[in-house]
């Protein structure tokens, strides 16, 4: 279904949207005032958006054009960034999107490599917020243990990410 595709790429680049027009704006509810707007149109263009690329870029690019609308309206009369420096913007959330989009993907492989039990400690803490008490008491175990097994698996997950971010040294072809 086209909506929740679109909504799972959204809400992944949302943070990415709000940073730019935050940085583009200066203010939080023009910024989100701004995103609104920018919502709209990525739902109303979506079915135009050529899934093979990434979906980050393609919204930035609809955001950078409301902020220039936006940018009309204000006029001379607030201090905004300059044109250049928005670019410059843009182009950073965008190099930034594309690395995030890519160590998603090694997370996402490497957590498939952990055992189940670690999998399901990780989907209740980051999936389903629960706060390390809430997640003591529903595994019967002490808090102190539940922190401890969250840095141990962190430490493991940031590991993986590093050895696949890293050729194989000395690997023959």
């Amino acid at each position: 279904m086209d909506h929740q595709r679109f909504l799972a790429r959204f809400v992944a680049n949302e943070r990415l949207l709000i940073g730019y027009l935050l940085a583009a704006t200066g203010d939080i509810h023009e910024a989100e005032d701004i995103l609104q707007e920018v919502s709209v149109a990525l739902w109303e263009s979506f079915a135009r958006y050529d899934e093979s690329l990434p979906f980050g870029p393609w919204a930035l690019g609809i955001a950078r054009h409301k902020v220039m609308k936006w940018r009309e309206r204000r006029g001379r009369t607030e201090k905004i960034l300059p044109l250049d420096t928005l670019e410059a913007v843009a182009k950073a959330s965008v190099d930034q999107s594309a690395e995030l989009a890519e160590r998603g993907k090694l997370l996402q492989r490497c957590l498939e490599k952990l055992p189940e039990h670690s999998r399901s400690v990780t989907r209740l803490r980051y999936g389903d917020g629960l706060s390390v008490p809430e997640m003591a008491a529903r595994l019967g175990r002490s808090v102190s243990a539940m922190e401890v097994m969250l840095v141990r698996l962190r430490r493991v997950l940031r590991d993986c990410i590093e050895r696949l971010e890293k050729p194989a040294a000395g690997a023959i072809g």
